[in-house]
């Protein structure tokens, strides 16, 4: 597997369990943490707070999580995987799997790993405007080597509710020697 620099951006406009502690299934903080104030700029340098003091705040939980992905899951956490996330030189690298957030069982593209995303962390904001900003410095990711050699190895921003209502613009390995940008939307 290879390391990739990715961020991820949840929009909620309330919580239902605020108050609990932690806020299990989602995050391993406490849910009144999960709200983050704007702007939100994360340095990547262990000091953010967080989930493991990534300044992600909590994670999209895969509704299909892989069985190899299972079992090296967060306990509380469905979807985080702390052991893949690390700190370098002011980025926060992200070991991937094998899963995707996406989900579309037929036509093209296809994916047999329909929405299985592990570590799809993100930040629970309010706002009071139709116009949000969202800015990300993506490293070049490395996808050499990476399995399968066509496939969908993915870095970017994401933003939504969850798997299955989102956004995406990421770049994305499509051979051995090419990448591509892709917008997409699912909901």
């Amino acid at each position: 597997m290879r390391k990739i620099t990715l961020l991820i951006v949840f929009a909620f406009s309330y919580l239902t369990s605020i108050g609990q502690s932690p806020c299990s299934p989602i995050s391993s903080v406490d849910c009144d943490e999960i709200v983050t104030s704007l702007p939100i700029q994360l340095n990547f340098n262990g000091t953010d707070g967080g989930i493991l003091n990534t300044g992600f705040t909590m994670v999209d939980p895969p509704s299909s999580p892989l069985t190899a992905d299972e079992a090296i899951n967060d306990d509380n956490v469905l979807g985080l995987i702390s052991a893949n996330l690390d700190f370098s030189g002011g980025a926060l690298n992200v070991t991937a799997t094998n899963g995707i957030n996406f989900s579309q069982l037929s036509g093209s593209p296809q994916s047999t790993f329909t929405n299985s995303q592990m570590n799809a962390l993100g930040v629970g904001f309010v706002t009071s405007t139709n116009v949000i900003d969202i800015t990300a410095t993506i490293a070049q990711p490395n996808f050499a080597g990476t399995t399968p050699d066509s496939g969908s190895q993915q870095t970017g921003i994401w933003f939504g509710l969850n798997e299955n209502n989102f956004a995406k613009l990421v770049l994305v390995k499509s051979n051995a020697t090419q990448q591509k940008i892709q917008l997409a939307i699912e909901q």
